[in-house]
């Protein structure tokens, strides 16, 4: 039977190769690995790493996007590396199960002993990440629980310096800014408002009937 250096890597592991066809795509343990790769079809057979995945109804993280992007960075443009998109924001990374690239087997081997290719830009996705929750749900969360917290029916609050003062209280309670499955953000907003006090420049207005 060919073999490969990724094939060598993975040993008897099947978890994650999967036999792809114009209808349809298959796992491993459906079919029978050895007599495919003999034939024709050697060259739809693939390897998703998990690492190497994700999607917004899966069990993916910041590291996974992280990963994604940064095997992209360094492995976009080698012969045995597909990238696959799909519904629900789903990207994934087909390495050709053939492959003798030995960098692409040492970066394998790297995520096999530790999950993340490069903590600093992982940050950074986390960070990315926090603003996108910012904009779509946080900001207007964490102004409702400031009025609330004070008896305000109402305010006029600057964004940047409620922005910073979010940031603010995150850091006096030690509280984290999370990436949970399927990439959804959470961070306990109730934890840091315990600790917020009114600023001249938040403008509450109360009802004074």
């Amino acid at each position: 039977m060919d073999t490969s250096k990724l094939l060598d890597f993975l040993g008897n592991d099947r978890t994650g190769i999967y036999r792809c066809e114009s209808y349809g795509q298959y796992p491993a343990d459906s079919w029978d690995i050895e007599r495919c790769l003999k034939d024709e079809t050697k060259g739809w057979i693939y390897y998703m790493p998990e690492l190497l995945s994700y999607g917004d109804y899966d069990n993916s993280t910041d590291v996974h996007r992280s990963n994604y992007r940064m095997f992209m960075k360094q492995f976009g443009n080698r012969k045995w590396i597909r990238y696959h998109q799909g519904g629900h924001d789903w990207h994934g990374v087909w390495i050709d199960i053939l492959c003798d690239d030995e960098e692409v087997i040492k970066c394998l081997a790297a995520l096999a002993d530790y999950p993340c290719i490069d903590d600093e830009d992982c940050g950074r996705v986390q960070t990315e990440m926090e603003q996108e929750s910012w904009d779509s749900w946080v900001q207007r969360d964490f102004t409702n629980l400031l009025e609330k917290k004070f008896g305000a029916y109402d305010s006029d609050m600057d964004a940047d310096k409620l922005r910073d003062y979010y940031h603010e209280l995150k850091d006096k309670t030690n509280t984290e800014y999370f990436v949970e499955s399927g990439g959804n953000g959470y961070v306990d907003l109730k934890r840091i408002i315990e600790q917020a006090e009114t600023k001249d420049w938040m403008k509450l207005e109360f009802d004074t009937d």
